[in-house]
C-alpha cells in the first residue's frame, strides 16, 4: 500500500477525475531535486568527450526538454500515518489515499506505460556513481551517432557553403537514437533524494510534463500556489472507481474523526467508490 498526502481539495479532485497530478520535479520540496545530478551526468559526459562535442551535448542537454524542467512527478509514500508527511502536504488538516501499488504498477508500468514507477534512493553516494555511469552511457551513445564529432558534422554541412537539406535530415536521424537515452538517464535524477529526506519512504511516478503547445489533451496544467504558479500533469489511474487502486483514505490528525469520518464516507459513495475503509490518524498531535 502507498499512501498520497493531500489536502480535502486534492482529495475532491483526484476523486472526481480519477486523475493524480504530477508537478514539475523544480517545484518539490527538496531545493536540490534532479538539478545536482541532472549536472552531474553532464559532467560526466563532457570528461568522456572532446571539448567541442562536450559543449555541443552540454548545450543540448541544458535546454528545457531536458532534465527537471521537463520531468513531471507524482509522489507516494509507504507510511499511512506519518507525522512530517501530514505536517508537510496539509498541516495535519487534509487526507492520505491509500491506493494498492501493484494495481498502479500494472497500469503505469504494463497497460500505459506511463513512465518509471519505483522507489527513490537516499545514498549519495549511490546517486553519485549512478551519474556518472550515465553521464559515460550518454558520451558512448553521442560518439555512436557522430563518429567524426560535431566538427566533421559542421564540415560536411557547410561544403560548398551552404547548408544542405539533407545534411539536416541527416543530422536528425543521427540524434534521434540518442535523444531516446538521453531523456531516461536524466530522468533517473528524480529518484535520488537528499538522505535527510529518509524518513518519507517514498515512492514516484516520474513521467513527462505536458507541452505547453502540444495539440492533444495530456493532462497539462497549471494552479496557484504559494503566491505563484506551479505546472504540472494530470495522470490517469483508473477508467473508474469500480477498477480503480483506491483501497483506503485516512482522515488527518487535525481534522475531527467523527464528522469527517462520515464526511468522507458520504464522498467516497458519491464518487463510486464503493468499499474503501475510512481510517483515524493515530497520531497524538492536534494542529491549530
Amino acid at each position: 500500500m502507498l499512501w498520497h498526502y493531500t489536502t480535502a481539495e486534492g482529495l475532491l479532485g483526484i476523486l472526481s477525475e480519477g486523475k493524480i497530478r504530477a508537478g514539475s520535479l523544480d517545484s518539490l520540496n527538496d531545493s536540490s531535486e534532479g538539478l545536482y545530478m541532472s549536472q552531474r551526468v553532464i559532467e560526466s559526459a563532457r570528461r568522456n568527450l572532446r571539448e567541442k562535442d562536450g559543449a555541443a551535448l552540454a548545450s543540448i542537454l541544458g535546454q528545457p526538454s531536458y532534465g527537471p524542467l521537463s520531468t513531471a512527478v507524482a509522489c507516494f509514500c509507504a507510511s499511512d500515518d506519518l507525522l512530517g508527511q501530514w505536517r508537510a502536504y496539509s498541516q495535519g488538516k487534509g487526507f492520505a489515499i491509500g491506493f494498492d501499488s501493484k494495481a498502479l504498477a500494472k497500469r503505469w508500468i504494463t497497460e500505459t506505460r506511463e513512465g518509471v514507477f519505483a522507489p527513490v534512493r537516499y545514498s549519495l553516494e549511490t546517486a553519485m556513481e549512478t551519474a556518472d555511469r550515465h553521464g559515460k552511457e550518454i558520451a558512448d551513445a553521442w560518439k555512436a551517432a557522430l563518429p567524426g564529432g560535431i566538427e566533421a558534422v559542421a564540415a560536411d554541412s557547410f561544403r560548398g557553403g551552404e547548408i544542405l537539406e539533407s545534411d539536416v535530415e541527416s543530422l536528425a536521424r543521427q540524434l534521434c537514437g540518442l535523444d531516446s537515452l538521453i531523456g531516461p538517464l536524466l530522468m533517473s535524477a528524480a529518484f535520488h533524494k537528499d538522505p535527510h529526506f529518509t524518513d518519507e519512504r517514498e515512492w514516484r511516478l516520474v513521467t513527462r510534463l505536458a507541452s505547453p503547445i502540444s495539440k492533444k489533451d495530456d493532462g497539462g496544467g497549471a494552479r496557484s500556489r504559494d503566491g505563484g504558479l506551479a505546472i504540472y500533469r494530470a495522470v490517469k489511474f483508473q477508467e473508474s472507481p469500480d477498477d480503480g487502486p483506491i483501497r483506503r483514505v485516512r482522515v488527518g490528525p487535525g481534522l475531527p474523526f467523527e464528522e469527517q469520518g462520515r464526511a468522507l464516507e458520504w464522498t467516497l459513495s458519491a464518487f463510486g467508490y464503493n468499499g474503501v475503509d475510512v481510517l483515524e490518524s493515530a497520531v497524538p498531535l492536534r494542529f491549530v
